[in-house]
């Protein structure tokens, strides 16, 4: 079950699956196998993959950290290829319960890519009955650092292209376990309502409260008045890249028109307002 929410202002991925096998071995096959390479290089196009080895996270924590460096494709028209590095690291790990990693992920040569990162957390734990194998749960948030005068835009993709590549993950782990294959259920980009409590209470250690918003086009600084937000937002569908796992798509053209029918209206009231201003400051 796939599902979402918005939280802080940045969208949060929720994946629910299960998988017969343990939590170790599902963990491994993700993150620490020659499978998992091939699934990035093969299925999802990716290459000039540089994986570092696992280093100690302090002094007996048994937790690791590692990064990687990569090239992988991306959709839309302007560069087919993005830039990405990845931070990964435990931030639990027994593997009688669960285990959580946590991966940060920057695209920095992408418009706007000094503005933010994606942090994806991935949880494998035992379902309430082992015999049901385990359970993948991930959540994805977009955190900015600095301003972003298309942050709707941006968060949109990133959800968008969390869909696409659990999908085809979601595929090839069944395909390589042996289990069958089940549909993810998508929801609009717009949730109606939000997650569940049993599906909150799956990644409570990360997000214990998520809070359903509408994702819009962030017009609270006036300096976006004074430029081309048609522009940018043309500028950043050529060029935005792929966090990570995170393959973009490209938004919707009904949302792509609201967009610009917002900066519009932006521009006219504004325009409107130093006219009338002019005006009176020239009769009196």
């Amino acid at each position: 079950m796939l599902s979402h929410a918005e939280v802080n202002g940045s969208i949060d991925i929720v994946v629910d699956e299960r998988y017969p096998t343990s939590v170790r071995h599902l963990y491994e096959l993700m993150f620490d196998s020659d499978w998992f390479i091939s699934f990035l290089e093969q299925n999802q196009g990716v290459h000039d993959l540089n994986v570092g080895d696992w280093e100690p996270v302090g002094q007996d924590s048994g937790l690791l950290r590692r990064e990687l460096r990569y090239v992988k494709p991306v959709s839309g028209p302007g560069p087919r290829e993005v830039y990405c590095e990845d931070t990964e690291e435990n931030l639990h790990r027994d593997d009688n319960d669960f285990i959580l990693t946590r991966t940060i992920t920057k695209t920095p040569n992408v418009t706007y890519g000094g503005a933010f990162h994606v942090e994806t957390t991935t949880r494998v734990a035992w379902a309430a009955d082992r015999k049901d194998g385990c359970a993948l749960n991930v959540t994805s948030e977009v955190i900015w650092t600095s301003w972003c005068p298309i942050k709707g835009l941006i968060e949109g993709r990133v959800l968008n292209g969390q869909r696409s590549y659990q999908r085809d993950l979601d595929a090839a782990l069944r395909d390589y376990l042996g289990s069958p294959k089940r549909s993810l259920h998508t929801l609009p980009l717009i949730a109606n309502k939000p997650p569940s409590a049993e599906q909150l209470s799956l990644y409570s250690p990360i997000n214990p409260k998520a809070v359903t918003k509408s994702v819009k086009l962030d017009l609270e600084q006036p300096s976006i008045l004074f430029t081309s937000m048609t522009s940018q937002i043309d500028k950043a569908e050529r060029e935005l890249g792929t966090p990570g796992a995170v393959p973009f798509v490209d938004v919707s053209p009904q949302m792509m028109t609201k967009r610009r029918v917002t900066h519009f209206m932006a521009v006219f009231l504004f325009s409107a307002l130093i006219t009338l201003l002019i005006v009176r400051l020239t009769v009196n």
